[in-house]
C-alpha cells in the first residue's frame, strides 16, 4: 500500500514539473520586445533568464533611468556567513559613475523578478544621490549615516523604502515583460 502511494506521489510530482515547464516555455514565447537607449547596458553573467532585460525594463520603463552600466554576477561564497545570507546586493563601482555590479545568489529558488525590482530601487536611490555608499561599515541615506553593525537590516530606512516599493515595481515589470499579462 505504501509503495502505491509513493508511486502516485512521484507521478504527481513529475506531472507538476512538466506543467510548470510548459507554462514557463509558453510564457517565454510571449515576452515583449523593447528598444533601450545605448546608454543603458546590462550584462547578465548568470543563468537567470532575462535578468538583463528585466533590469533594463525596471530602470528605463518604470524608474525613468536611461543611463547605467550593470554587470549581473553570482555572489561570491565569502559574502555568506552564519549571521548573514545574501540573496542579492547592488554595488556602485565608483562614486559619480553609473557603473554597478548586481550580485545575486547562485540559486534558482528565489524570485528573480522581485530581487531585480528591489535592487533597481536601490540603484535609483544611488542615482538620485539619496543613498551614498561610504565604506564596508556604513552608508549614508538622505543625509543620515547608517552603520551596518548598529542598525538591523530591516530597520534601515533605505531598505524600508525599497521593500515598500518592490511589490508595485514587480507588478509593473511583469505587466511590461509579458504579452497579455
Amino acid at each position: 500500500m505504501k509503495s502505491k502511494l509513493l508511486i502516485a506521489v512521484i507521478i504527481v510530482f513529475i506531472l507538476a514539473i512538466i506543467v510548470v515547464n510548459l507554462y514557463e516555455r509558453h510564457r517565454d514565447n510571449n515576452v515583449n520586445s523593447f528598444v533601450f537607449p545605448a546608454s543603458l547596458k546590462v550584462n547578465n553573467y548568470t543563468y537567470h533568464k532575462r535578468a538583463d532585460t528585466m533590469a533594463m525594463i525596471v530602470l528605463y520603463k518604470i524608474l525613468s533611468i536611461n543611463t547605467a552600466n550593470i554587470n549581473i554576477i553570482y555572489t561570491p561564497d565569502r559574502f555568506d556567513n552564519t549571521d548573514f545570507k545574501l540573496i542579492a546586493m547592488i554595488v556602485k563601482e565608483n562614486y559619480g559613475s553609473h557603473n554597478y555590479t548586481l550580485f545575486v545568489k547562485k540559486s534558482k529558488y528565489f524570485d528573480i523578478k522581485e530581487c531585480i525590482s528591489h535592487e533597481m530601487i536601490h540603484l535609483s536611490q544611488m542615482e538620485r544621490g539619496e543613498l551614498i555608499p561610504i565604506d564596508n561599515t556604513k552608508i549614508m541615506y538622505k543625509g543620515d549615516t547608517i552603520y551596518f553593525s548598529k542598525t538591523p537590516y530591516d530597520l534601515r530606512q533605505y531598505e524600508k523604502e525599497a521593500f515598500k516599493k518592490t511589490p508595485k515595481v514587480k507588478k509593473q515589470l511583469i505587466n511590461l515583460l509579458y504579452k497579455n499579462s
